[in-house]
């Protein structure tokens, strides 16, 4: 479910924040209610994301656009009920902060040293850290900044500037958590 809930932000042209903030919602969903059959694993991700997606997007989803993402298997009456059990029961996950929401600071706090290609990089290990239960050991603020560390060594740039070597320190990262979290996006390559 979490590929299929990136593809359609993909596909949609949502924020990297919105369908990271859904992933979390569904993990919490998945977690919450353990005796949910296989076959509502879709409606409540989509549910999800509709959710996230009006919390950090700028336009409202179109319901019977996001139902044809799961080949029209709901009504929209049963979406939009999904959606309330979510709203109602997950209300505390819409608090939560990714690892996406540090990025997009981390980024801001490094304009003069970005580069499309660092972005891009940072952006697709931060999504393969959604595909997997080993980086939930770790803080979202170090899951940002070892994507970001992993981009620079894998196009071979310089250390982070003290900018965002300072915002390690002042979001309470451990250098070495970030340091093996990159290495866990360093065998990906």
């Amino acid at each position: 479910m979490v590929n299929w809930l990136i593809e359609v932000g993909e596909d949609l042209h949502l924020h990297q924040i919105t369908y990271h903030t859904a992933v979390k919602m569904y993990d919490r969903c998945i977690v919450f209610y353990s005796s949910i059959p296989k076959h509502c694993y879709q409606k409540i991700a989509l549910a999800c994301l509709i959710v996230a997606i009006k919390r950090h997007e700028d336009s409202q989803p179109n319901y019977e656009e996001m139902r044809s993402y799961t080949a029209n298997a709901y009504t929209i009456k049963n979406i939009k009920e999904c959606e309330q059990v979510v709203l109602n029961n997950i209300h505390p996950a819409l608090h939560d902060i990714t690892a996406a929401h540090f990025f997009k600071v981390f980024v801001e706090c490094a304009k003069n040293d970005s580069s499309f290609l660092i972005h891009e990089l940072s952006t697709l290990y931060l999504d393969q850290s959604l595909l997997s239960t080993l980086y939930y050991r770790y803080l979202p603020s170090e899951i940002a900044m070892a994507a970001l560390v992993s981009a620079r060594r894998k196009l071979q740039m310089q250390p982070l500037p003290a900018t965002l070597m300072h915002l390690i320190q002042l979001y309470n990262g451990d250098v070495d958590k970030i340091n093996e979290c990159c290495d866990h996006f360093g065998r990906l390559a």
